[in-house]
């Protein structure tokens, strides 16, 4: 699965057999349901105007809808870089400057118009990943760089917060390993985009690879996605 200059495509894992499977360029984040059927992403293109959650139904239809607005509102969920996770529910990032009616942080959501559910509390925390009953994320909560954090999901906003990574460089847009062991991430450490691994204490950091190409990423890596294949 990935985005290209028009709409989301899926293909084979060798990258044969592309077709698209949404229909607006402004289509991005996908992430795929628990069952493999459907993806979650978020667009620009949806009646209303700004971020909202959408699904696509139907792979081979392109059909999709908006998520209902808990407010009841005429439009869909606002918010942006949603994640299906494991047990069905939906976790999204918003902003109270894009959705009035929530405060800002990560929330889950069934789906269904009910209330989301409030897991982190800052308008910086974006790019979620769940593993069982544990969030991974990203935020500048204090300095200027990003810095990879995880929280527990229930109970009170920022639950058992812990902070992963603390350092000068960009650390970002974790991905669980299938048994929740190690977390992925990109990072510029040394001056050079590339993906790292840890384990999922923050402990025995180390480089993977270099990203191709020049070895950067360029100023808008916080918007793209990694996925950790099972």
């Amino acid at each position: 699965m990935c985005i290209r200059d028009s709409h989301l495509i899926v293909m084979n894992a060798d990258g044969s057999n592309q077709r698209e499977v949404s229909k607006h360029v402004e289509d991005s984040h996908p992430s795929w349901s628990p069952e493999g059927t459907r993806l979650v992403y978020d667009t620009t293109a949806a009646p209303g105007g700004g971020w909202q959650i959408c699904i696509v139904d139907n792979l081979e239809t392109r059909s999709w809808q908006a998520l209902p607005d808990p407010g009841g509102g005429p439009f869909g969920l606002r918010g942006q870089y949603p994640a299906w996770m494991p047990d069905g529910r939906i976790i999204f990032r918003t902003s109270n400057y894009w959705a009035s009616n929530l405060e800002s942080g990560l929330y889950i959501t069934t789906g269904g118009g009910s209330l989301p559910l409030r897991v982190t509390s800052s308008p910086q925390d974006t790019a979620p990943a769940v593993h069982g009953g544990t969030l991974a994320f990203m935020s500048i909560r204090q300095g200027s760089d990003y810095e990879i954090f995880t929280a527990r999901i229930g109970g009170e906003i920022d639950a058992g917060l812990k902070q992963l990574t603390n350092n000068e460089a960009q650390d970002g847009l974790p991905a669980w390993s299938p048994d929740g062991k190690y977390i992925a991430f990109l990072s510029d450490e040394g001056g050079s985009w590339g993906l790292w691994v840890m384990r999922a204490d923050g402990s025995g950091r180390r480089k993977l690879l270099n990203l191709p190409g020049t070895g950067t990423v360029g100023g808008d890596w916080h918007t793209e996605r990694v996925s950790w294949a099972p």
